[in-house]
């Protein structure tokens, strides 16, 4: 029965005539799928100002949320001791001064007396060193000075960079020690977007067309800076960083990087299955050829691999056909 059916179908073909379809051009088809990560905003300076020197705290200048630009002062501490410490670094190096312009008179009559055989050499050796010694002695009370007035301007904790104030820590009358924080500063203008990419999205990413950070119904123009080449063990993630290129969202905030494939894809709905596999026709001088795409999937969308972008797609009519039909275009 198989093959008595067969030669009647032939025969209809040929009596029903060509079939009627439409076409479009490859090129006028194409889609570049859009992909989305969870992406955040961090600031490159996300700090814990501590102090430097221990003390009293005298003033809070700032408050949760507050902007400051660098070079702000932040916090005061009672600096009375560090005062002292300068003014008494400074009347060292004042006496030593003095002992030193007594010790080059001293020399100079030394070496004068020494001409005319007058002193012994003894005495000149020694005056040689009490100026060497007082030279010296002056050089660590020029360090201890130094010193003594970086630790008074250390009492004045100020901002490092400019930044919003994300936590306060010190409060009025509170002791504080070296290395004890007081402020957690962020950066606001030094920022980047950190998105987390999976599978193959790592080596998509960095050829992807208009890459943006998503956030709260705005988009905003990114450029991909690096891929780290480490993966996360527990996540199985890469991390990008991305620049912002014009207007930068809000440290901290947590939305989307959207990006588009760099490759084309067909849509899904152009798939036909024929035999089992799934691919498109195309117009082949008068004739519908059936091109199977191997890496197709059913209800996704497909990648262009095998078909040029000026191949013809037969549109409509093509649910009907089979490999090596007779079609004419539609009128």
């Amino acid at each position: 029965m198989r093959f008595i059916l067969l030669p009647i179908f032939m025969l209809v073909s040929q009596l029903v005539g060509a079939a009627q379809v439409t076409i479009q051009r490859v090129s006028e088809l194409v889609i570049y799928p859009a992909f989305s990560a969870p992406a955040s905003v961090i600031g490159l300076n996300n700090s814990a100002v501590s102090a430097e020197v221990s003390g009293v705290v005298t003033e809070v200048s700032v408050s949760v949320g507050q902007r400051v630009s660098a070079g702000d002062v932040l916090i005061r501490i009672d600096d009375f001791i560090y005062q002292q410490s300068v003014i008494q670094a400074q009347a060292s190096l004042t006496a030593t001064a003095a002992r030193i312009e007594l010790a080059q008179y001293q020399l100079q009559q030394a070496k004068r007396l020494g001409l005319q055989n007058n002193v012994s050499a003894e005495l000149l050796a020694t005056r040689k060193a009490e100026l060497a010694t007082l030279l010296a002695d002056q050089q660590a009370q020029q360090a201890g000075l130094a010193m003594a007035e970086r630790n008074l301007a250390k009492t004045k904790i100020v901002a490092p960079f400019d930044g919003v104030v994300t936590a306060r820590f010190a409060q009025l009358g509170m002791q504080l020690d070296p290395a004890k924080p007081v402020i957690n500063l962020v950066s606001t203008h030094n920022i980047e977007v950190s998105a987390q990419l999976q599978g193959d999205d790592a080596l998509i990413v960095p050829r992807a067309r208009r890459l943006s950070y998503e956030w709260q119904g705005r988009s905003y123009p990114v450029q991909l800076r690096a891929v780290t080449p480490v993966m996360d063990a527990q996540q199985r993630t890469q991390e990008a960083r991305l620049s912002f290129i014009e207007k930068k969202a809000l440290a901290g905030s947590s939305g989307r990087l959207h990006w588009r494939s760099p490759s084309a894809f067909l849509p899904a709905n152009m798939l036909v299955r024929r035999d089992g596999q799934l691919g498109v026709f195309i117009l082949d001088g008068a004739q519908a050829r059936f091109v199977v795409l191997a890496s197709a999937q059913e209800g996704r969308s497909v990648p262009l691999a095998g078909l040029a972008d000026d191949a013809q797609l037969i549109i409509e009519g093509r649910y009907t056909l089979q490999d090596g039909d007779s079609v004419e275009l539609a009128q």
